[in-house]
């Protein structure tokens, strides 16, 4: 069951609105600013979680084939942004290192517990089926 949210998105006179006028504009500031960002490595970061996160990210960038949104976007390019954003904050940012491993503990309890479900709607197309899945 769609939540009022997605119901409101998918609508044909507000998808295309939400896609040109919201996504593609947030995707290309997104990947821009943080593009000016140094890419994060195990070489210029400290921090032993610092670590962990690159090595989650490579296994990550994996499981993304090089699809590409209509505007020219890739997939593997935004959520490449994203990461490098998380670990570059994580690594010189207290103000958002703590919150973020609040987060983390209180997702890792709800998986353990088994409250964290898995959606149940089908893989993206591009994304692989390997690596990162809820059930290995």
């Amino acid at each position: 069951m769609a939540s009022g949210i997605t119901e409101w998105i998918l609508k044909p006179e507000h998808r295309w609105k939400v896609m040109e006028h919201i996504k593609t504009p947030m995707r290309a500031a997104l990947i821009g600013l943080i593009g000016l960002y140094p890419t994060p490595t195990k070489e210029n970061t400290l921090l032993h979680n610092s670590h962990i996160l690159i090595d989650v990210q490579e296994a990550f960038l994996k499981c993304i084939v090089e699809a590409t949104y209509k505007n020219g976007v890739a997939q593997r390019e935004l959520w490449t942004a994203i990461w490098k954003l998380l670990i570059i904050e994580y690594e010189h940012d207290p103000d958002y290192r703590y919150p973020f491993e609040v987060i983390l503990k209180e997702l890792v309890k709800r998986v353990n517990s088994g409250d964290w479900k898995p959606s149940p709607q089908p893989r993206p197309p591009h994304w692989k089926n390997r690596v990162l899945e809820f059930d290995e």
